[in-house]
């Protein structure tokens, strides 16, 4: 089956509006792709060092909500306010760990290589495992 076939009857689609539509009226939306972007830190002087420490504090504090959220921790969730407290605490945890890794790899591209390539060799490895199409 191709990707300009409906993926609940098989039959060919024709794309209108960002949807897929089949030749029985099935319907479904086509995933666009998603980028975040990163600011790069311009108020700090990070070294390989203190980019790995960062990291790893993110990542603790990342684990520590994660734990409370799957009731891990012994403490409630209602410790937290509510669910979507805790859901907007864990992301900004994880924004923060990966905003501490963008700055690893900035700072190890600042000396040894080259942005561009590297997310080309990155984006080529997704597409390879099949991640990204």
């Amino acid at each position: 089956m191709s990707e300009r076939n409906c993926k609940t009857c098989g039959r060919e689609t024709r794309s209108e509006c960002g949807k897929i539509i089949c030749n029985q009226g099935f319907t479904a939306w086509i995933p666009k792709p998603k980028t975040i972007s990163f600011p790069i830190l311009n108020g700090l002087a990070p070294t390989l060092e203190s980019c790995t420490k960062k990291v790893f504090e993110e990542i603790g504090e990342l684990m520590q909500l994660l734990g409370k959220g799957q009731r891990q921790s012994g403490e409630l969730i209602e410790q937290l306010n509510n669910r979507n407290e805790w859901v907007i605490r864990t992301v900004e945890e994880a924004l923060d760990g990966a905003q501490a890794l963008v700055t690893l790899v900035c700072t190890l591209l600042d000396e040894h290589g080259d942005i561009e390539i590297a997310m080309e060799r990155h984006t080529a490895k997704l597409r390879q495992k099949g991640y990204l199409k």
